[in-house]
């Protein structure tokens, strides 16, 4: 993603709130290339727009952001979530997907090889003029994707897709007029 050239979004907890909530109904939309308020950005929730357990059960590390570029097409994105958070669901093992608990030598080096505070936990996209098909399964073509993040996708689907429609509300929230002017 070329974070060098995005322009930077703040969401406060209200709007983020309500983006999650407004984003779970959602109905089906097209994505249009003016509904976005930057052809390059990095939106940061001031609270995460994913929950970390559901149904008691740890799911993963929370999402606090996305940074995207308009490419072919569409929109090519991804999610971000706090290093402590991503290390904490990346040590828990998955016993039902064959996932082991990571060793402490071997959490060591995820802290030393992902010195930064915020990591990449996966990757999308929305294309423009079509209804998103809101991810819930693994992709396609897993050839690009690290042993890390096949790891993470298949605990992380639902979050993928909560995070894709607070996104897409946020971005239709940051649109709307709040004041108009007329001449009378």
């Amino acid at each position: 993603m070329a974070l060098q050239a995005a322009e930077l979004f703040y969401v406060s907890a209200d709007m983020t709130r309500m983006a999650v909530s407004a984003g779970m109904a959602l109905p089906s939309y097209r994505l249009h290339p003016e509904d976005l308020p930057a052809t390059h950005g990095l939106l940061v929730w001031e609270e995460p727009a994913t929950d970390s357990h559901e149904g008691g059960e740890h799911i993963g590390a929370p999402i606090v952001g996305i940074s995207w570029a308009v490419h072919g097409g569409g929109v090519q994105f991804r999610t971000w979530c706090h290093r402590e958070d991503w290390i904490r669901h990346m040590a828990k093992g998955e016993p039902r997907a064959g996932l082991r608990d990571l060793s402490p030598e071997e959490i060591r080096i995820l802290r030393r090889t992902q010195p930064q505070a915020i990591v990449c936990m996966s990757r999308g996209f929305l294309p423009f003029g079509q209804v998103p098909g809101w991810l819930s399964s693994m992709p396609a073509d897993t050839s690009t994707m690290s042993v890390v993040e096949l790891e993470d996708h298949s605990r992380s689907a639902t979050r993928q897709e909560q995070a894709e429609r607070a996104l897409v509300v946020t971005w239709l929230l940051m649109g709307q007029s709040l004041s108009r002017e007329e001449d009378v």
